[in-house]
């Protein structure tokens, strides 16, 4: 089957737009813009890159082939939150000293411990995957469509104003409807074909700025318009996506590039999203400049910051690669799983 190296490209976008979500947010940015024009052009920045982790979501059921996923895979996501959550707190410790113990304990365990959501709800989702699986493989394209659209309206309605039912969209719930929704396009992909980009394009500009316009207006507002399952975000991800899997990369150079870059993205949002990172670091890192600059510099300042983490993260989690690599940690995460493929195939005797 031939590879679709736009979904690719968007793998390593939404880990980039991820970080630009934080430093938007946690930055600082948001809640220091001190003009009117500097909160409309932080929050568009926010309200065009919020889409990050539906994407994400949408290409698990856009790439799925409908046998399962593999338990090494599990164990080998599992090592590499492992991996990189201690290795931040051993970065935080030589540069800025020993944390509490709390945050020591949380990432030893990061499982347990539910600092990367992302991960936890990924989990969520493999423990019903064989039901998933089952459903999708015996359903029609059209039932699968149906159901789909349900899901996707009630996220978009109840699920956005009731916190409690899709946590907004920290939730494996949310992430099974995404993973239903990447599915659905995959089968539809001929249909979906018949859309102009420049309608797709419209949609994407259209939705952030209806959702910018939502929050200048409800700014005091305990609703946020810009969140995962906001109906506008919901169909802003689904534009950007489509546009992200119609990219064609011919270039054997660029190709390898895609390919030698996607498996390394999810560490970016690991060590992104880190206790340490993410709570001590980034933490009003630019409320200063936001307060004392124009808008303009501000971004730009953001943006290149963006870059500048996304680029040292990946080769953080490149040298994890190679760790893993020399120690030979692939091959002990295939030696247990095979011993546990064993025992269930001993229980089933």
């Amino acid at each position: 089957m031939r590879r679709i190296y736009g979904v690719d490209i968007a793998r390593i976008m939404a880990m980039f737009m991820v970080v630009v979500v934080h430093n938007l947010n946690q930055g600082g940015v948001l809640k220091n813009t001190t003009t009117t024009i500097g909160f409309l052009s932080a929050n568009e920045l926010f309200n065009l890159v919020i889409v990050a982790v539906n994407i994400f979501a949408l290409i698990t059921g856009f790439v799925y082939s409908g046998k399962g996923i593999r338990l090494n895979r599990i164990l080998g996501l599992y090592f590499e939150v492992l991996f990189l959550s201690i290795s931040s707190l051993a970065i935080y410790t030589i540069f800025f000293g020993v944390p509490k113990n709390i945050d020591i304990a949380k990432s030893i365990l990061p499982l347990l411990s539910g600092e990367y959501w992302y991960f936890n709800a990924y989990v969520g989702f493999v423990i019903v995957e064989p039901l998933l699986r089952y459903g999708i493989n015996k359903l029609s394209r059209t039932t699968l469509l149906r159901i789909v659209v349900i899901m996707l309206l009630f996220s978009g309605t109840v699920g956005f104003t009731d916190s409690r039912i899709l946590q907004v969209g920290y939730s494996t719930e949310w992430l099974i409807t995404l993973f239903v929704a990447g599915v659905v396009i995959k089968k539809y992909s001929t249909e979906i074909a018949k859309i102009n980009n420049s309608i797709l394009i419209i949609i994407v500009v259209g939705m952030s700025l209806v959702s910018l316009l939502a929050e200048f207006v409800l700014r005091a507002h305990v609703l946020r318009i810009a969140s995962y399952t906001s109906p506008i975000v919901i169909v802003q991800s689904l534009a950007i996506f489509i546009l992200f899997t119609r990219i064609e990369v011919k270039n054997p150079i660029f190709q390898k590039i895609l390919l030698f870059l996607s498996p390394l993205s999810f560490g970016v949002y690991i060590l992104d999203t880190s206790i340490f990172f993410y709570g001590y670091i980034l933490k009003d890192l630019f409320k200063d400049i936001t307060r004392n600059f124009p808008i303009v510099v501000t971004l730009l300042i953001v943006i290149l910051s963006s870059v500048m983490f996304f680029a040292c993260f990946m080769v953080i989690n490149y040298i994890r690669v190679k760790i893993f690599e020399l120690l030979k940690v692939n091959d002990f995460i295939l030696m247990i799983t095979n011993f546990m493929n064993r025992k269930v195939i001993k229980s089933k005797l």
